[in-house]
């Protein structure tokens, strides 16, 4: 038998992070994974447990892969997989690196001492423990189709672990987070390109779920796992980033998110609290734009309407009005004349052009706002 001593962090009742020590005896040749460095204890049944996750059934061999970590960073990369998997892993794991250098630059440093994607038979497709993400075992298989869920469980080790939620009600800043900024990364880094089309994707899906107009971003569990985490917290809030981005600008957000980040690193929050980190580090006051958006059910329903050479924009829904920018293509004589549409508190918006008349008006181009 072999011993080593663990730095443990848990929730206390009162959702405030504690650090306790415990003591993990383990059978020998057993890998010890845990928020920090990787130890490997030499002796006979080999088993896996994490922070939150213990897979069951029969105890499975694991190897260990290497990668080097993107330049400046000081996080060490160390997958576990089965020996059978090494080469699928090395393929389906290839842009890990990548994409610890993308989230570092966009956010801050890794928040943890090691990065390990760890191959088990977990239910989900992914598990987001800290510094020791599970894979479900069937999906490391060489396909190179999981950027995505890599990616989605990396960015939890910003959102959702090293910055915990205090409340179920404020899942979307774990799920929608992660979600947002995976889909950053596979379209905005890695293809070098922009969003627009699957944030189209991702409001479409919104739209159609039957939830949107029953439940808001933030609300209360309800005990049915499939509400709580539900498109609301996963693509809406997702959503709700993406608008808040272009509410503010791109040097804003990325400023109002590094601030959030700083401030509420290894803390238990709740929405109030990012939208307060957020606001100050953007220089925006940006407090009723989340509440509007994360506490209201639906989504804005813009109408436009035409009178020769004047377009009003207006919000039909019922209820608040959403603030947010949206971009507006007047199109005359078959040209796009793009001008920027700011909601705060007026439903309408109106725009004119000089001695012309406008054809027709195209709203939102590039999918910035979830709307209907």
């Amino acid at each position: 038998m072999s011993a080593g001593r663990f730095r443990i962090i848990v929730e206390s009742a009162a959702y405030e992070k504690v650090a306790i020590a415990r003591q993990l005896v383990s059978p020998t040749r057993v890998v010890a994974y845990a928020a920090g460095i990787s130890i490997v204890m030499p002796a006979a049944d080999a088993t896996m447990t994490s922070l939150r996750a213990v897979p069951t059934g029969q105890p499975r061999a694991i190897n260990a892969l290497e990668q080097p970590p993107p330049k400046g960073s000081k996080a060490t990369i160390r997958n576990y997989v089965y020996p059978w998997s090494e080469l699928a892993a090395s393929k389906d794991l290839e842009e890990l690196p990548a994409m610890v250098e993308c989230f570092e630059r966009w956010l801050g440093p890794y928040p943890f001492e090691k990065v390990s994607m760890v191959q088990a038979p977990t239910r989900f497709g992914g598990m987001e423990n800290a510094a020791c993400v599970f894979l479900n075992e069937r999906m490391v298989n060489g396909s190179g189709n999981i950027a995505d869920t890599v990616a989605h469980e990396l960015a939890h080790q910003w959102f959702g672990d090293a910055i915990s939620i205090a409340d179920w009600a404020d899942v979307w800043l774990s799920e929608g987070f992660a979600t947002y900024y995976s889909t950053r990364y596979c379209e905005e880094w890695r293809k070098g390109g922009d969003l627009a089309g699957a944030m189209e994707a991702m409001q479409e899906k919104v739209l159609r779920d039957p939830l949107l107009p029953e439940r808001p971003v933030v609300a209360r569990p309800s005990g049915d796992l499939d509400q709580v985490l539900s498109p609301m917290s996963y693509q809406k809030g997702a959503c709700v980033l993406h608008a808040l981005r272009r509410y503010v600008g791109d040097e804003a957000f990325a400023k109002g998110m590094r601030a959030h980040w700083k401030r509420n690193f290894d803390e238990s929050i709740r929405t109030s609290d990012f939208a307060a980190a957020f606001s100050a580090g953007a220089g925006v006051d940006c407090t009723r734009f989340l509440a509007v958006w994360t506490r209201e059910t639906g989504a804005p329903l813009l109408q436009a309407r035409v009178e020769g050479s004047r377009a009003t924009i207006e919000q039909r829904q019922p209820g608040a009005v959403f603030p947010f920018v949206v971009d507006v293509d007047l199109i005359v004589g078959g040209t796009p004349i793009r001008r920027e549409v700011r909601f705060e508190t007026e439903r309408s918006v109106e725009l004119k052009v000089e001695d012309a008349a406008i054809e027709r008006v195209v709203l939102d181009p590039e999918h910035w706002v979830l709307h209907q």
